[in-house]
């Protein structure tokens, strides 16, 4: 229940923040809780929104070809909202995973490459938006798997200072 008090000549903006809200606690409600709603900070552009949400759902369920689907996603997002830091954010954790999955065989040059690229995307996300909790999570991770354990303590407190309550950067931080 929301009240919408605009100029009748905004009637397909109201049109637009209504459809926006519904999407969003429908979201909310069915496909992942409280993460979805940091997703959704910083875009109005809900093809946007949903490509990053089908990217992770792509880089995390996905088989051999997760990583690519979830890379278009990323691309189609950033081209629908070149603001939005998720897109950046999902395009670093493919990078992270690539590292600590993907080139497990690969040599140690790889790797670190692979989690420069993945920290590097965190920074640009940041850049977008500096209170994006998951960029920092992104960080953090990465720093981990670099071995930098005071860079990914600090970059986990940041992401647990601005989200509090978001479930997989507690994880993770315990993790670290």
């Amino acid at each position: 229940a929301e009240r919408y008090d605009r100029l009748l000549e905004d009637v397909f903006a109201v049109q637009d923040d209504i459809t926006n809200e519904v999407v969003l606690a429908m979201d909310v409600h069915l496909s992942g809780g409280e993460q979805t709603i940091f997703w959704s900070a910083g875009t109005k552009s809900l093809e946007a929104r949903e490509q990053v949400r089908l990217g992770m759902d792509r880089l995390v369920n996905g088989q051999s070809k997760g990583q690519s689907e979830a890379l278009r996603c990323c691309k189609k997002a950033m081209e629908l909202d070149p603001d939005y830091a998720m897109p950046w954010v999902l395009k670093g954790w493919t990078y992270n995973h690539s590292a600590d999955v993907g080139v497990s065989y690969a040599s140690t040059d790889v790797r670190e490459n692979a989690l420069q690229s993945a920290i590097e995307c965190g920074q640009k996300a940041l850049q977008l938006d500096p209170d994006c909790a998951d960029a920092y999570s992104l960080l953090g991770l990465s720093y981990l798997s670099l071995g930098q354990y005071q860079m990914a303590l600090d970059a986990f407190d940041d992401a647990i200072r601005l989200a509090p309550g978001h479930s997989e950067i507690l994880v993770l931080s315990g993790i670290t």
